[in-house]
């Protein structure tokens, strides 16, 4: 049992080497806002969120009118629940 855990976690973690290798190394890439002008960082992230230079609309909640109807009365003979 143990045997086929050990060679189970090495199959694991060789897969995760090859797909290691097998994307590259890994790539930082930095976004300098420090010094950038503030209306195009707002309409850069305007853009990549997909939210319209208006501005996202509000959604509204509906207000329900309804009126929830009477109670319903459940007779009772007088005994406690589940007995007979």
């Amino acid at each position: 049992m143990k045997e086929a855990e050990a060679a189970t976690k090495k199959l694991q973690a060789e897969a995760a080497i090859s797909e290691a290798k097998a994307r590259g190394p890994l790539r930082e890439e930095l976004i300098r806002l420090s010094y950038a002008d503030p209306e195009d960082v707002a309409r850069t992230l305007q853009g990549i969120l997909g939210i319209p230079p208006s501005g996202a609309p509000i959604q509204q909640i509906p207000i329900i009118t309804a009126i929830p109807q009477n109670p319903t009365t459940v007779p009772s003979s007088g005994l406690p629940p589940n007995r007979c």
